[in-house]
């Protein structure tokens, strides 16, 4: 097996496990709750925030956004040689597939291991947090793409106060982004080294074999999209639940009802 193969499938396990690491549980647990019998039920960060307040949710939220990026910073890493190059955007090569999908493999593994954790009986999360920072380690088409995608999240959640449904549209908008972020990238000199410059043409959309980024982002968005059905049939029906509007995000949210919060996301 060549080195870059039995690397690539080291980082893999690595980032599946990390995913899978129940912080949400573990956070709320260290507090004498157990989070899976309360609100929703799930472990993510929006039931976690709602159940046990602003500060842990957001601890939460940030340590799931950890366990997707740091995997796939250091798949990045591998694939660009430690940001000094760019892969040859091609598949035809066993060395050259590797580089170009390494990160976006071990991204979704990390994501995989939030939604599946092995700890949890493969009953996890929703992905949302932990695919975001992912999707952001693939340096830098799938960076630009996701502080696209969380800007529109804030953007919606500040208009709707509802996560689950700010979570879809943003993740609707991932693939659309995605086809856009190569571009920018070029122009704005982001690509390791000096190979790739302003009018090269390497893809669609000017980027560097783009396409995969756009078909993982669809999978995604489309896993994201099932994963919140729940959340979208209760928007249509005017019985989702909506968090505190930015303006008093600094209280906390629903710590003196740990037992009386309505399903949600």
């Amino acid at each position: 097996m060549p080195t870059d193969a039995r690397w690539l499938l080291a980082l893999l396990a690595i980032a599946y496990f990390v995913g899978s690491i129940p912080v949400g549980p573990l956070l709320a647990r260290a507090r004498g709750v157990d989070i899976r019998k309360h609100g929703s039920g799930n472990i993510g960060a929006t039931n976690v925030w709602r159940v046990m307040g602003w500060r842990v949710g957001a601890t939460c939220f940030g340590l799931d956004v950890l366990k997707g990026l740091v995997p796939a910073v250091m798949a990045t890493a591998f694939a660009t040689r430690g940001f000094t190059s760019t892969p040859e955007p091609t598949l035809k090569t066993l060395d050259s597939a590797m580089l170009n999908l390494g990160p976006l493999a071990v991204g979704g593994a990390a994501v995989v291991g939030h939604i599946f954790p092995v700890w949890l009986g493969f009953r996890g999360g929703k992905g949302v947090a932990t695919g975001f920072g992912a999707l952001a380690g693939c340096y830098p088409i799938m960076t630009i793409a996701m502080i696209g995608a969380v800007t529109i999240w804030l953007v919606c959640l500040r208009l709707t106060r509802m996560v689950g449904v700010s979570s879809v549209v943003a993740a609707v908008m991932a693939p659309v982004l995605t086809l856009v972020a190569p571009a920018l990238a070029i122009r704005w000199r982001m690509f390791p080294g000096d190979e790739v410059r302003p009018g090269t043409k390497m893809g669609l959309g000017d980027g560097v074999l783009d396409w995969h980024y756009v078909v993982l982002t669809a999978i995604l968005a489309g896993v994201i999209i099932y994963r919140h059905r729940a959340n979208i049939a209760r928007a249509l029906a005017g019985k989702e639940p909506k968090i505190s509007a930015f303006s008093r995000l600094r209280l906390p949210l629903g710590r003196a009802k740990v037992n009386g919060n309505k399903p949600g996301a």
